[in-house]
């Protein structure tokens, strides 16, 4: 179905970059768009293909693909693109050959533009080339990266950055500056007559090496706008890790921080206010396209939402005024019940339990960690050593006994040696044991006990009271065996919990996020029931006050 001039220029409006046009050039700009119309699995274009139309999806999704890096390896998903994404515009201002394919994923309509036109529209009006050139970048970083980690399946990523080239420059400036005092030292310790080889050589492996650290930092921080949240993952290499995450649909408001070298090279921090705290996306380059895109992206999920309340809504008044036989939504399944076991095997599973535990366990809605078990490795290292000292001195025979043993007898010294080493390991497993960390639907609970009748000390928070939740893996060990501190804060007494020396710390981080956002969902959708049960009540009302009385 073809359609008018008047409804492009609305959906141009409606959508950045092309929402910041003068009314004028909004209408000159949708006459001169044309409509493709492909089917799904149709080819819009492939990689070598000459370019020759940047491209605005109307209707429908397409997905991004790129050859796989290894031969024989087909293709691999860049992104996925919905109505108001641009793509084709790199190799279009450029006049290079496609790099992608781009294949709809179900029956799309593109508005397009020709080359002429869309170079024109890129050189006089600088929003639309700053995004164009954010694309560029974000396609090609993904095209080096490919699917970044800890993303859930069919998310698709909308835009990705690392920190600007300049702000890596600066920061080689230090360094270098070092490098040439040494230099110079060295000149001078030459001309002195003294051993002046040390300091070049010591110098000639530190700063390269020094110089190499800072762009390994530099290469892998990565941040991320995605169709579902907003990312920043900062690592360096295997020694430290931190994440930190927000869902779009929860952010409130976006900053961006310059100083003024920042605003000379064009970078700055975009800092991310959302209801799940603060995420900060650290010397990007085009900090304000940055921030559109994703003021952008969290205005679509809202609308999102929106839209889905308004279907059910719908759904209900179309019930109320017996237009729809029953109400949207369906009662979710009961969980099916398991045949009880033996007791026999009950009280086995239960002492396998005790004396085996995970350091991840889910029963039921709740989910408990435990610290990583390296943690009680180390702990366990020094009664476990003075256990094999003991069996030692044991195979040694009794003029093997130590000679501040006093009073006691060898008989007497090996059981008090092995009784003292085996509480000690049995007190430092049951310490780590007792000590939990608890998600609940409800809240988060921080639980330490010490063995015997010792001290109990238990914190916890109501989920709703969540802001922000990161988690940090200090140190290379960490990072090879995967732990790491998580910590949440929150509002009101409670503060800030720790969940100390975690495995996996980013999927317990991703476990507290997503029952964060099944919270609020859960909230809201109680909140839209009571609200459309009041709306189907005074319709029912309304019906019958307004039916026609029946003949006598």
């Amino acid at each position: 179905m073809p359609i008018t001039t008047a409804e492009i220029t609305t959906f141009l409006e409606s959508h950045p970059p092309f929402s910041a046009l003068p009314a004028a050039a909004l209408h000159d700009l949708a006459q001169q768009c044309a409509l493709h119309s492909h089917e799904a699995g149709e080819v819009v274009y492939s990689a070598g293909d000459r370019a020759a139309w940047l491209y605005v999806v109307y209707s429908g999704a397409v997905a991004v693909t790129a050859r796989a890096r290894r031969a024989g390896r087909g293709s691999r998903e860049l992104t996925r693109l919905q109505p108001g994404d641009c793509f084709g515009g790199r190799a279009l201002l450029e006049g290079a050959r496609q790099l992608d394919t781009v294949t709809p994923l179900q029956a799309t309509e593109l508005l397009v533009l020709e080359r002429g036109i869309a170079i024109r529209l890129a050189r006089e009006h600088a929003p639309i080339a700053a995004r164009i050139r954010l694309h560029n970048r974000s396609m090609q970083l993904l095209r080096k990266r490919g699917r970044q980690p800890g993303l859930r399946p069919q998310e698709a990523v909308i835009l990705l950055c690392v920190p600007h080239w300049p702000w890596l420059a600066l920061r080689m400036l230090f360094p270098l500056f070092l490098l040439g005092g040494a230099a110079f030292g060295a000149v001078g310790l030459a001309v002195n007559g003294l051993p002046w080889w040390p300091l070049i050589l010591a110098s000639g492996v530190a700063f390269p090496a020094w110089m190499a650290l800072l762009v390994v930092d530099w290469r892998d921080d990565a941040y991320l706008v995605t169709d579902r949240r907003v990312v920043s993952d900062e690592r360096l290499m295997i020694i430290h890790k931190m994440r930190a995450e927000a869902p779009l649909k929860r952010v409130r408001a976006v900053e961006i921080t310059q100083g003024a070298i920042e605003q000379v090279f064009g970078y700055g921090d975009v800092v991310i206010q959302a209801f799940a705290g603060q995420v900060v996306f650290r010397n990007v380059a085009n900090p304000g396209a940055v921030r559109e895109v994703i003021l952008e992206r969290a205005q679509r999920a809202r609308s999102a939402a929106r839209a889905a309340d308004h279907e059910t809504i719908t759904a209900t008044i179309r019930t109320g005024i017996g237009w729809q036989l029953h109400a949207p939504g369906q009662p979710a399944p009961e969980p099916a019940a398991s045949e009880p076991g033996s007791a026999a095997q009950s009280a086995v599973a239960g002492a396998m339990r005790h004396f085996l535990p995970r350091y991840r366990e889910r029963s039921g809605n709740a989910i408990t960690w435990r610290k990583h078990p390296l943690m009680l490795v180390k702990r366990l290292a020094g009664g476990v050593l003075g256990m094999m000292f003991m069996s030692i001195v044991a195979i040694a025979g009794p003029g093997s006994a130590p000679t501040f043993t006093g009073p006691l007898s060898w008989d007497g010294f090996l059981v008090f040696g092995y009784g003292l080493f085996a509480f000690w390991v049995w007190y430092q497993f049951e310490d780590w044991r007792a000590d939990v960390y608890t998600l609940t639907p409800e809240r988060l609970i921080d639980a330490e006990k010490k063995p015997l009748l010792g001290r109990l000390n238990q914190r916890s928070a109501p989920i709703e009271s969540v802001l922000n939740v990161s988690y940090d893996r200090p140190g290379i060990l960490a990072n090879l065996f995967n732990y790491g501190t998580v910590t949440i804060e929150t509002g009101g007494e409670t503060g800030r919990l720790t969940f100390d020396w975690v495995g996996n710390p980013l999927s317990v981080q991703q476990e507290i996020f997503l029952r964060l956002e099944q919270h609020f969902e859960q909230r809201e959708g109680e909140e839209a029931q009571q609200r459309q049960r009041e709306i189907a009540d005074w319709l029912t009302a309304y019906a019958d006050v307004t039916r026609p009385p029946k003949p006598d």
